[in-house]
């Protein structure tokens, strides 16, 4: 097997476990509409429903909000690891 391969192969590893950190410290509903929307292609109007949302526009509202945090945690991770070296 070629080294870029197993590098790619080790690459997808790891996103994959940060991504499945990632959801798991976000919390509901976070967690759930971008599961449904990123890994199982709901719309934002089965999302709205399956939730309680009154509308698409809230459910989509609330995947902005949650992948916002995600960001924010992202960056504070980062900067926190930049100031350890």
């Amino acid at each position: 097997m070629p080294a870029e391969t197993i590098f790619d192969q080790y690459e997808a590893t790891h996103r994959q476990k940060v991504v499945g950190s990632i959801l798991e410290n976000i919390g509901e509903p976070c967690k759930t509409i971008l599961t449904q929307y990123y890994y199982h292609n709901f719309t934002m109007e089965s999302i709205a429903e399956r939730l309680g949302y009154k509308t698409a526009m809230v459910a989509k509202k609330k995947k902005c909000d949650c992948l916002a945090r995600i960001r924010a945690s992202l960056k504070e991770k980062e900067t926190s690891l930049t100031r350890e070296r």
